[in-house]
């Protein structure tokens, strides 16, 4: 008698088990589905839901949160976006999604300091000129004037410069693509003139619209140092 109860408690424990292994299987594949249904609808606040419970329900699968990462910055919850990649950059993930999302949050927060750092690292797993050129910009918002001008001279040593583009603000809500040489020659020129140099800042702008005729921002420079 006491081994027929011990074989059908035996049995009822792997019954429970496998019961529990299928309903997380189905759990788990219908978030997966609602996940895809619901970016095809391009409704991401409910695709941020399916990875939640998908990271709920099956933990291990640590590639969703590169994807819920994603979700967040794109659907500009700030907050949510840092807290998950500080999240994931203590778990060593350093990705550069991960380190990028950082930098632009803490830059758009105005921590120049901590972004930065994060530009540094992704330039040094990258050597892209783009994220040379930010840590450009933030170089010259903190006043950190010989390293900004070190950044800039980096960028126009380097042969792509004449060939790719970056996407510079200008005005209110304006933005203009232009080669990276301009950009830096026309940062080039407004150190130059908060340096009380308006003749070298003269010739900054003028080699920016050399390389990018159609230039506005350099324009609009080089109109404002003429008028001094």
């Amino acid at each position: 008698m006491k081994k027929i109860l011990l074989l059908l408690s035996i049995l009822l424990i792997s019954f429970y088990g496998f019961s529990q292994k299928k309903a997380s299987s189905i759990l788990l594949d219908n978030a997966i589905k609602k996940y895809h249904l619901s970016l095809s609808y391009l409704d991401y606040q409910t695709a941020i839901s399916a990875v939640q419970d998908i990271l709920i329900i099956a933990p291990e699968k640590t590639n969703y949160k590169d994807t819920l990462l994603a979700l967040y910055y794109n659907s500009n919850l700030s907050y949510s976006a840092v807290l998950l990649a500080k999240e994931m950059e203590k778990e060593g993930n350093t990705n550069i999604s991960v380190l990028e999302v950082l930098a632009t949050m803490y830059q758009k927060a105005g921590n120049l300091k901590e972004s930065l750092a994060y530009y540094e690292k992704i330039y040094e797993k990258t050597n892209k000129l783009y994220y040379l050129y930010q840590l450009a910009i933030i170089q010259f918002n903190m006043s950190r004037i010989n390293e900004c001008m070190q950044s800039l001279t980096k960028i126009l040593e380097d042969p792509n410069s004449l060939k790719e583009t970056i996407r510079v603000d200008y005005e209110k809500a304006n933005s203009q693509e232009v080669l990276f040489a301009a950009a830096a020659y026309n940062i080039l020129g407004v150190l130059s003139i908060n340096l009380n140099k308006p003749d070298v800042a003269t010739q900054y702008f003028n080699k920016s619209l050399e390389i990018y005729p159609e230039f506005l921002l350099a324009k609009n420079n080089l109109s404002s140092v003429s008028q001094k």
